[in-house]
């Protein structure tokens, strides 16, 4: 993009137009590198989303950056390669959904460690005590959308609609408290389907 600096120069300041020019810009060739990568739309999604939100919280430097383009390229397969080795580590049985927290999840901790940790804690905490307890079974203890219903005494669909809520409102909550563009926030419900 030819004037790919000045956005960049934008971005540093906190621009989030200039942010959602160059996200749109460079979102499907990320899109396509994950792909290609991991052969999972979901996991795709999830590479694009943690790019962007490392661009993000690396805004600062981004004028810095002699070859964007190949910068944001780099990112992608790294975290792509991450989220392969997590999935040979947990077997080929692991679902997409179960893929996509595991990229999420250890991008969170690289980028921000026992900060973003302890903002997720007080996430959940401002969750109804069931969604919490299905996060929790979910997440942090691996249990099944099944095992978690057995375990609660509620159908796997609520278990499905407490999780998808509980997730929309961790991300929602990071987003404000990080001061992460709002697209991001919209973007979340995207990667929930």
């Amino acid at each position: 993009m030819p004037e790919e600096r000045e956005l960049l120069r934008r971005i540093a300041k906190g621009d989030e137009f200039a942010f959602q020019t160059v996200y749109h810009a460079y979102r499907d060739r990320i899109y396509a590198t994950s792909r290609k990568l991991l052969h999972s739309t979901v996991l795709a999604e999830e590479i694009v989303q943690d790019v962007f939100l490392t661009c993000w919280l690396k805004r600062e430097s981004l004028p810095e950056i002699e070859f964007f383009s190949s910068w944001l390229i780099g990112i992608a397969r790294h975290r792509s390669f991450a989220a392969f080795n997590a999935i040979a580590k947990q077997g080929l049985t692991a679902t997409e959904e179960d893929i996509a927290w595991i990229a999420d999840d250890r991008t969170n901790q690289e980028l921000l460690g026992k900060d973003m940790q302890a903002m997720v804690e007080e996430a959940v905490r401002r969750l109804s005590p069931r969604q919490a307890q299905v996060f929790r079974l979910s997440k942090e203890q691996g249990y099944t959308r099944e095992e978690i219903a057995t375990l609660m005494s509620i159908s796997p669909e609520t278990v499905k609609a407490y999780l998808a809520d509980a997730v929309r409102w961790v991300r929602a909550y990071l987003a404000v408290h990080m001061e992460i563009p709002a697209f991001f926030v919209l973007s979340a419900a995207f990667l929930l389907r």
